[in-house]
């Protein structure tokens, strides 16, 4: 009788321990709680916050990275299309630029016009939140205010049927980031698009 005694104390005192072993491993047996939070699940949420955040951050970061990238290609499309029109059609033509945009132009009856009979080369505005910087034969570019009546006289580079093209450097960058891209054209049309990564970073 003794002995069974001791036998139902010694699996009690076991139950004991292996319940305060497992509460602090995690898998002891569970009994009811109350409806607060514990500190660790506190705690956790926080993490898995901070992870979210993070994730949306380097979503925002890369979608206006691919605004700029998106730009500074449909701008170098666009060029080699106006250049290529350009020859084809024995026409001269240029790309002139607006505080906000750009725009192309064709010569005719002696004077510049906009080119408003085809829709890609329409004018154009540039994407909220992307400046523009521009040189033009080796000289950086200031534009001055638009006129809504006619296009802007400068600064301008030339398309011409001949096959020439002025010597340029655009510079399309995101003003929240820092992300840029780099067009750079010269004399014989080629145009090249590269990316000059955070320039606010350098």
């Amino acid at each position: 009788m003794a002995s069974r005694v001791v036998k139902a104390r010694m699996r009690i005192l076991a139950i004991g321990i292996l319940n305060k072993i497992g509460n602090h491993r995690g898998w002891g047996i569970k009994r009811p709680r109350g409806n607060g939070f514990t500190l660790l699940e506190i705690l956790v949420v926080i993490v898995i916050i901070g992870i979210i955040l993070s994730f949306a951050s380097l979503s925002i970061g890369r979608s206006t990275d691919r605004v700029v990238q998106e730009e500074s290609q449909r701008l170098a499309g666009l060029i080699t299309l106006a250049a290529q029109e350009a020859v084809l059609q024995s026409r001269e033509l240029a790309l002139q630029f607006t505080p906000g945009g750009y725009e192309f132009v064709v010569f005719d009856k002696d004077q510049w016009r906009r080119i408003t009979d085809d829709d890609t080369l329409r004018a154009r505005r540039l994407p909220e939140g992307v400046r523009l910087d521009i040189n033009v034969e080796g000289e950086a570019v200031v534009l001055g205010k638009a006129d809504e009546e006619k296009p802007a006289s400068q600064p301008r580079i030339y398309l011409l049927s001949s096959g020439e093209v002025t010597p340029f450097q655009l510079t399309l960058q995101d003003k929240a980031s820092g992300s840029s891209y780099q067009l750079k054209g010269d004399v014989g049309g080629k145009v090249e698009t590269s990316d000059t990564g955070n320039a606010a970073k350098k």
